[in-house]
């Protein structure tokens, strides 16, 4: 088989413009929600900006605190292993430090994220990025 037969083709051509029509249509309503939330976004952050300033400011001092805090301890933690025995590194209960470590270290992850407020990207949806027709010959 070297190529699809007319009336399969059509068909398909037709569904195809069908389907990236009403794709258009739905970006454009997207598009509009966008605008609508954005907006909101954007009056909400003009009416509490010293107050979420002021928030920032205290959360990026506290997680700098508890990194450095975290960081002292998972060093220890660490510190600790390096002088147990071969034998507690065969043991459970090297197995219960170690998973407490990584708990440490997750923690010392994310405690360094801060919130930012300026996450909205938008909400998006194309199929025309995701689907392409091919060509109906080889």
């Amino acid at each position: 088989m070297n190529k699809i037969l007319k009336k399969p083709s059509e068909e398909i051509s037709k569904n195809f413009k069908n389907l990236t029509e009403d794709t258009e249509k739905y970006n454009a309503l997207i598009a509009e929600l966008n605008a609508k939330i954005e907006a909101v976004v954007d009056e909400f952050r003009e009416e509490n900006e010293s107050q979420l300033i002021g928030i920032e400011t205290n959360i990026l001092s506290y997680s700098e605190l508890l990194e450095k805090h975290s960081n002292e301890q998972i060093t220890l933690m660490e510190s600790y292993m390096l002088d147990r025995s071969e034998k507690w590194h065969d043991s459970e209960s090297c197995v219960g430090f170690t998973q407490w470590l990584g708990d440490w270290q997750e923690f010392n992850d994310l405690v360094t994220r801060t919130p930012d407020f300026d996450c909205f990207n938008g909400i998006s949806v194309s199929y025309e990025e995701l689907i392409q027709l091919p060509k109906f010959n080889r």
